[in-house]
């Protein structure tokens, strides 16, 4: 198994075990950050007091997001699709429009800020499943030419 911890004293097993420990720490981390962030803003808490845990879940976010697209994985258990990008633009603006109504009170204001909520996050899925089948395309097309390569090899 090729690895990056070249002085690993891990075998294949624990070293999948090391891998699942650290993924699931991740998230924990990423969502709980997430969630003390979302109290603390909702309690009125000076920004100031939050504003390093959503520093760090955001650089956490940016390094999944390019080192995903970086190795052409998108999900587990799906593709990038407008109808789930659709969903979860909703999903956003639903959360920016309602949390803004609670807070202020104003509906216009809380239907434009979900407006440019859903905008912006549909914008932005929809260029990052872009950016993945670009990047699909061009690994499917390497591991092609790979394989024919490894062919023409083969005969002679």
């Amino acid at each position: 198994m090729n690895t990056i911890f070249k002085s690993s004293k891990l075998d294949e097993m624990q070293e999948i075990q090391m891998l699942k420990i650290e993924h699931y720490g991740l998230w924990l981390a990423f969502w709980g950050m997430l969630v003390i962030t979302v109290v603390q803003a909702s309690m009125g808490a000076p920004f100031r007091q939050y504003a390093a845990e959503g520093f760090l879940m955001c650089i956490l976010a940016v390094f999944e997001l390019v080192a995903s697209l970086k190795y052409g994985l998108w999900d587990r258990t799906g593709k990038p699709s407008l109808s789930i990008n659709l969903l979860a633009a909703l999903a956003a603006a639903a959360i920016t429009g309602g949390s803004a109504f609670v807070e202020q009170g104003y509906w216009p204001g809380a239907l434009l800020s979900g407006g440019c909520s859903f905008l912006l996050t549909f914008g932005l899925l929809q260029l990052w499943a872009s950016l993945y089948r670009k990047r699909r395309a061009k690994m499917d097309h390497a591991e092609e030419e790979t394989a024919s390569d490894e062919e023409d090899d083969s005969h002679e």
